[in-house]
Protein backbone atom coordinates (compact mmCIF):
# COMPACT_ATOMS: atom_id res chain seq x y z
CA UNK A 1 0.00 0.00 0.00
CA UNK A 2 3.02 2.51 -0.83
CA UNK A 3 3.67 3.34 2.82
CA UNK A 4 0.20 4.55 3.43
CA UNK A 5 -1.59 2.71 6.68
CA UNK A 6 -5.25 1.74 5.66
CA UNK A 7 -7.39 2.98 8.31
CA UNK A 8 -10.58 0.11 9.13
CA UNK A 9 -14.01 2.00 7.54
CA UNK A 10 -12.18 4.08 5.13
CA UNK A 11 -11.64 3.53 1.40
CA UNK A 12 -8.79 1.91 0.50
CA UNK A 13 -6.42 4.77 -0.73
CA UNK A 14 -5.01 2.14 -3.88
CA UNK A 15 -5.93 3.34 -7.61
CA UNK A 16 -9.69 1.37 -8.36
CA UNK A 17 -7.97 -0.66 -11.29
CA UNK A 18 -5.19 -2.57 -8.97
CA UNK A 19 -8.21 -3.13 -6.58
CA UNK A 20 -10.63 -4.90 -9.29
CA UNK A 21 -7.96 -7.06 -10.43
CA UNK A 22 -8.00 -8.67 -6.94
CA UNK A 23 -11.51 -8.55 -6.35
CA UNK A 24 -12.01 -10.66 -9.97
CA UNK A 25 -9.20 -12.98 -8.78
CA UNK A 26 -12.05 -14.63 -5.88
CA UNK A 27 -14.53 -14.50 -8.16
CA UNK A 28 -15.39 -18.52 -8.82
CA UNK A 29 -14.39 -18.81 -4.86
CA UNK A 30 -17.47 -16.55 -3.96
CA UNK A 31 -19.34 -18.52 -6.84
CA UNK A 32 -18.71 -22.42 -5.31
CA UNK A 33 -19.12 -20.53 -1.77
CA UNK A 34 -23.05 -18.83 -2.63
CA UNK A 35 -23.50 -22.57 -4.32
CA UNK A 36 -22.86 -24.48 -1.20
CA UNK A 37 -24.84 -22.14 1.16
CA UNK A 38 -27.29 -22.85 -1.42
CA UNK A 39 -27.82 -26.28 -0.97
CA UNK A 40 -27.11 -26.48 2.54
CA UNK A 41 -30.03 -23.73 2.98
CA UNK A 42 -32.39 -25.95 0.88
CA UNK A 43 -31.15 -29.31 2.46
CA UNK A 44 -33.97 -30.37 4.67
CA UNK A 45 -31.42 -31.87 7.41
CA UNK A 46 -27.82 -32.51 8.00
CA UNK A 47 -26.45 -35.43 6.47
CA UNK A 48 -25.92 -38.21 8.74
CA UNK A 49 -22.53 -39.47 9.09
CA UNK A 50 -22.48 -42.78 7.30
CA UNK A 51 -23.94 -40.91 4.39
CA UNK A 52 -20.16 -39.70 3.86
CA UNK A 53 -19.28 -43.07 3.83
CA UNK A 54 -21.56 -44.13 1.21
CA UNK A 55 -20.81 -41.36 -0.81
CA UNK A 56 -17.03 -42.17 -0.86
CA UNK A 57 -15.62 -44.05 -3.99
CA UNK A 58 -13.37 -46.90 -3.30
CA UNK A 59 -10.04 -44.97 -4.34
CA UNK A 60 -6.89 -44.84 -2.63
CA UNK A 61 -6.56 -41.51 -1.96
CA UNK A 62 -10.69 -41.89 -0.45
CA UNK A 63 -9.66 -44.78 1.47
CA UNK A 64 -6.89 -42.75 3.23
CA UNK A 65 -9.52 -40.13 3.64
CA UNK A 66 -12.07 -42.28 4.93
CA UNK A 67 -9.61 -43.80 7.23
CA UNK A 68 -8.83 -40.17 8.84
CA UNK A 69 -12.55 -39.20 8.90
CA UNK A 70 -13.65 -42.40 11.08
CA UNK A 71 -10.22 -41.46 13.13
CA UNK A 72 -10.78 -38.40 14.17
CA UNK A 73 -14.46 -38.51 14.93
CA UNK A 74 -14.19 -36.94 18.85
CA UNK A 75 -15.55 -40.02 20.97
CA UNK A 76 -13.00 -42.58 18.88
CA UNK A 77 -10.45 -40.23 18.97
CA UNK A 78 -10.93 -40.23 22.61
CA UNK A 79 -10.55 -43.76 23.13
CA UNK A 80 -8.10 -44.95 20.94
CA UNK A 81 -5.77 -41.71 22.20
CA UNK A 82 -5.90 -42.83 25.70
CA UNK A 83 -5.12 -46.04 24.76
CA UNK A 84 -1.96 -44.63 22.44
CA UNK A 85 -0.70 -42.50 25.61
CA UNK A 86 -1.34 -45.58 27.90
CA UNK A 87 1.19 -47.59 25.28
CA UNK A 88 3.65 -45.17 24.93
CA UNK A 89 3.74 -44.98 28.63
CA UNK A 90 4.07 -48.52 28.49
CA UNK A 91 7.23 -48.66 26.33
CA UNK A 92 9.09 -45.81 28.23
CA UNK A 93 8.26 -47.40 31.72
CA UNK A 94 9.66 -51.03 30.74
CA UNK A 95 12.54 -49.21 28.99
CA UNK A 96 13.24 -47.52 31.95
CA UNK A 97 12.80 -44.29 30.52
CA UNK A 98 11.09 -42.53 33.43
CA UNK A 99 13.39 -40.23 36.50
CA UNK A 100 10.33 -41.36 38.35
CA UNK A 101 8.13 -43.98 38.13
CA UNK A 102 4.38 -41.92 38.49
CA UNK A 103 5.32 -40.00 35.56
CA UNK A 104 4.03 -42.58 33.72
CA UNK A 105 0.02 -41.58 34.64
CA UNK A 106 0.82 -38.10 35.28
CA UNK A 107 3.53 -37.09 32.21
CA UNK A 108 3.82 -40.01 29.85
CA UNK A 109 6.58 -38.12 27.77
CA UNK A 110 8.37 -36.55 30.18
CA UNK A 111 11.20 -38.64 29.56
CA UNK A 112 14.58 -39.47 27.02
CA UNK A 113 13.59 -40.46 23.94
CA UNK A 114 16.31 -41.47 21.72
CA UNK A 115 15.40 -41.89 17.79
CA UNK A 116 14.98 -45.96 18.34
CA UNK A 117 12.44 -45.30 21.11
CA UNK A 118 10.73 -42.70 18.60
CA UNK A 119 10.79 -45.32 15.52
CA UNK A 120 8.54 -47.45 17.88
CA UNK A 121 6.32 -45.10 19.18
CA UNK A 122 6.11 -44.28 15.59
CA UNK A 123 4.93 -47.48 14.52
CA UNK A 124 2.14 -47.71 17.81
CA UNK A 125 0.78 -44.96 15.87
CA UNK A 126 0.90 -46.69 12.82
CA UNK A 127 -0.93 -49.80 14.29
CA UNK A 128 -3.53 -47.30 15.24
CA UNK A 129 -4.01 -45.37 12.21
CA UNK A 130 -4.25 -49.19 10.02
CA UNK A 131 -6.50 -51.29 12.40
CA UNK A 132 -9.71 -52.89 10.46
CA UNK A 133 -12.10 -50.85 12.45
CA UNK A 134 -11.11 -47.46 10.22
CA UNK A 135 -10.84 -48.64 6.93
CA UNK A 136 -13.70 -51.47 6.75
CA UNK A 137 -16.84 -50.98 3.94
CA UNK A 138 -18.04 -54.64 4.10
CA UNK A 139 -19.79 -54.84 6.63
CA UNK A 140 -23.06 -52.51 6.89
CA UNK A 141 -23.82 -53.40 10.95
CA UNK A 142 -20.20 -51.81 11.79
CA UNK A 143 -20.62 -48.86 9.49
CA UNK A 144 -23.97 -48.28 11.43
CA UNK A 145 -22.04 -48.94 14.63
CA UNK A 146 -19.01 -46.60 13.97
CA UNK A 147 -21.52 -43.80 13.35
CA UNK A 148 -21.92 -43.83 17.37
CA UNK A 149 -20.80 -40.46 19.27
CA UNK A 150 -20.75 -42.33 22.74
CA UNK A 151 -17.74 -43.45 24.35
CA UNK A 152 -19.15 -46.22 25.77
CA UNK A 153 -20.01 -47.37 22.68
CA UNK A 154 -16.39 -47.06 21.30
CA UNK A 155 -14.69 -48.29 23.92
CA UNK A 156 -16.66 -51.69 23.03
CA UNK A 157 -15.43 -51.48 19.34
CA UNK A 158 -11.76 -50.62 19.82
CA UNK A 159 -11.37 -52.17 23.34
CA UNK A 160 -13.09 -54.93 22.85
CA UNK A 161 -13.42 -55.63 19.48
CA UNK A 162 -17.09 -56.03 18.82
CA UNK A 163 -20.24 -53.98 18.15
CA UNK A 164 -22.26 -52.76 21.08
CA UNK A 165 -24.37 -55.32 21.96
CA UNK A 166 -22.91 -57.72 20.28
CA UNK A 167 -20.62 -60.93 21.96
CA UNK A 168 -19.12 -62.01 18.44
CA UNK A 169 -15.09 -60.53 18.51
CA UNK A 170 -15.16 -58.99 14.63
CA UNK A 171 -12.12 -57.38 14.81
CA UNK A 172 -8.62 -57.24 16.97
CA UNK A 173 -8.76 -55.06 20.45
CA UNK A 174 -6.82 -51.68 19.88
CA UNK A 175 -5.85 -51.48 23.76
CA UNK A 176 -2.72 -50.86 25.26
CA UNK A 177 -1.45 -53.91 24.64
CA UNK A 178 -2.39 -55.14 21.80
CA UNK A 179 -0.61 -51.55 20.43
CA UNK A 180 2.59 -52.19 22.25
CA UNK A 181 3.04 -55.94 20.92
CA UNK A 182 1.96 -55.00 17.68
CA UNK A 183 4.94 -52.40 17.42
CA UNK A 184 7.44 -54.70 18.36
Amino acid sequence: MSGQRRVRGQPSPEPLQCIQHFSGCHAPARILLSEQAQQRDNASHAPHPRCVDERLNPGPLVRRHLRAYRLCRASALIVWSEELMRAVALLLNTLTKYEVSSWAQSRPLWATIDQPVWERIRKMIRVVRDHKIWGDRSNLDIMQAITSTRQKDWREILLEGRLPGRQEQLFPKLDQNFIFQQSQ
